[in-house]
């Protein structure tokens, strides 16, 4: 998976179509300063833009593999997209973690994403 590719990408996806998100999981904890090694992206959206969502997402040629209420699963055949994962927030404390979340630099400050608090990352 290129990550520098994909995030510039959804990035721009994200803020043309006003999405609520806030990256997770083990790329966040880098973007944090944290290293851990990880495979694919994770992502926390606003259940409202699932829609939105699933069209950038379709754009891009990847494909739903599981979908339930809290959690979507999109893979690529196109080896640089790789795999992203979506949890869905929906209740009070998920929807505050986008809210909490902050900008932060990636790729040597070459652009900005909205990143969930280390606190939120723990927790």
């Amino acid at each position: 998976m290129d990550f520098e590719k994909v995030l510039e990408i959804l990035v721009d996806e994200f803020s043309a179509e006003k999405i609520r998100y806030a990256l997770i999981g083990g790329f966040a904890m880098g973007a944090l300063g944290i290293m851990r090694s990880t495979m694919d992206l994770d992502f926390l959206v606003d259940s409202r833009d699932l829609p939105k969502i699933e069209r950038i997402i379709k754009k891009y040629d990847y494909n739903c593999i599981f979908k339930t209420e809290n959690v979507s699963q999109y893979v690529s055949d196109i080896n640089v997209f790789g795999e992203i994962d979506f949890l869905h927030a929906f209740r009070k404390i998920s929807l505050s973690m986008i809210k909490r979340s902050n900008e932060v630099p990636i790729f040597n400050g070459k652009f900005k994403i909205r990143v969930v608090t280390p606190e939120d990352v723990i927790g």
